[in-house]
């Protein structure tokens, strides 16, 4: 541990600060800083955000925002060109006490002062991205897995992914489900056979479960099959298999 300190006070002495990456497993992607409390006396946050896949568009959001709050710290809605506009919104310390324990060990904090950078753009939006300003709470069933000591209640793998599209992932009803995989599955909203590249993302099971709960009773699908349901008709919650 104290090898890795020494890594992280290199980089801040370097750079300002320094920025994990939580990669996905049973909870989506996120990213937060360790070294900016001294600088701006707070920390950044990014939860889910999956439109930007990309971990070079994820370095210039925050180098970006935070060249911006270095010459105000009391910005709260950044313009980053090419990457859109966001909030800067402080995060209730339930959220931070569970996600940043790398900068709580650092810093030998129980809580730390932290500010969630949000996506406020339509187009650019996610479900994955939750609302930190409010506590965290079990009933979220895309983040409830950052608390460890809950356990895993699908019999699926706790690494099951979903090939699946932005419009899924903005809350358009999901029309298209089919495991090829046992921890694998493509669940769309419209035709996945014509969804641009462009629009695809991979996200953890617990994404679209926390999108549209109706999937929970279906996942247990053997390898190779697949349903359907009808795009029109929202009410309509009834998936059929595949003929």
């Amino acid at each position: 541990m104290k090898d890795i300190f020494i890594e992280i006070k290199n980089r801040i002495d370097k750079y300002g600060y320094h920025r994990y990456l939580i990669k996905p497993h049973k909870t989506p992607r996120y990213s937060y800083t360790i070294g900016l409390l001294n600088s701006l006396g707070f920390e950044l946050l990014l939860g889910g955000a999956i439109f930007y896949e990309n971990t070079d568009d994820l370095e210039l959001i925050f180098k970006g925002i935070i060249n911006v709050l270095l010459k105000d710290k009391k910005a709260r809605k950044i313009h980053l060109k090419d990457l859109g506009n966001f909030e800067i919104r402080e995060v209730d310390s339930s959220w931070s006490s569970l996600m940043m324990l790398g900068a709580l060990d650092y810093y030998n904090l129980e809580r730390i002062n932290t500010f969630q950078i949000f996506p406020i753009d339509n187009e650019k939006s996610t479900l994955d991205t939750p609302d930190m300003t409010k506590p965290w709470g079990q009933d979220n069933k895309t983040w409830k897995y950052l608390d460890d000591t809950i356990s895993w209640n699908y019999d699926v793998p706790e690494s099951s992914l979903v090939f699946t599209n932005l419009d899924a992932l903005r809350g358009c009803r999901l029309t298209e489900y089919f495991r090829f995989e046992l921890n694998e599955w493509e669940i769309f909203s419209g035709n996945g056979a014509k969804e641009p590249k462009k629009s695809i993302r991979i996200v953890p099971l617990s994404v679209l479960i926390g999108i549209d709960s109706s999937i929970e009773n279906i996942i247990n699908d053997p390898v190779g099959k697949g349903k359907f349901r009808d795009s029109s008709n929202e009410n309509n919650m009834i998936w059929y298999n595949w003929e």
